[in-house]
Formats: C-alpha cells, sequence, structure tokens
C-alpha cells in the first residue's frame, strides 16, 4: 500500500540519486567526497529553480514522480556509483 504513494517512489528515487552520487564521489575523492551530496542538495536550493517555482532538469531531487527524465538520471547515477566502486580502488585519504 505504502509503494502506491507518490510521495515514497520519489524519496526512494532521490535516495538512489544521492547514494549513487556519494559512492562516486567517496571512490574517487576520499573521506571528503561523501559532502558532495549535501552540496547537491545546496545547489538544487540555491540556483535549481526557474522563476514559478519549476525545476530546472539537471536538479533531479524536486522533480515531480511523473517525471521519467529524473528517474533515469537516478538510475544513472545509482549505476555509475556501484560502477565506480567496483572500477576504482578505495581511497583511504
Amino acid at each position: 500500500m505504502a509503494l502506491g504513494d507518490g510521495v515514497v517512489i520519489t524519496v526512494g528515487r532521490n535516495t538512489l540519486f544521492l547514494i549513487g552520487l556519494m559512492l562516486c564521489s567517496r571512490a574517487l575523492f576520499g573521506q571528503p567526497g561523501s559532502l558532495l551530496p549535501v552540496a547537491w542538495i545546496l545547489a538544487v536550493c540555491l540556483c535549481g529553480f526557474r522563476p514559478g517555482n519549476d525545476p530546472y532538469p539537471w536538479t533531479i531531487l524536486p522533480e515531480p514522480v511523473s517525471a521519467p527524465h529524473a528517474a533515469v538520471g537516478a538510475l544513472l547515477m545509482f549505476t555509475a556509483g556501484l560502477i565506480t566502486q567496483i572500477r576504482y580502488p578505495r581511497n583511504s585519504a
């Protein structure tokens, strides 16, 4: 019953996107890279909207559940994060 709710699906999509972003940045930049998802959220809040509260397509996070580009972007980011974790050794810096 909870999976039919649009808010739950949107939260899951956004979580996949942010986890993928963190996996990529952490593998490439080490410990400081785990702050990149927070920076992404701040960038979206500060400059991710057109006049009239319309989000830009690159933002992913504030897009409605019916936006197919947001779902594709989240899946691509999560896949990129998994590939980055497999391909690059862990940076312990």
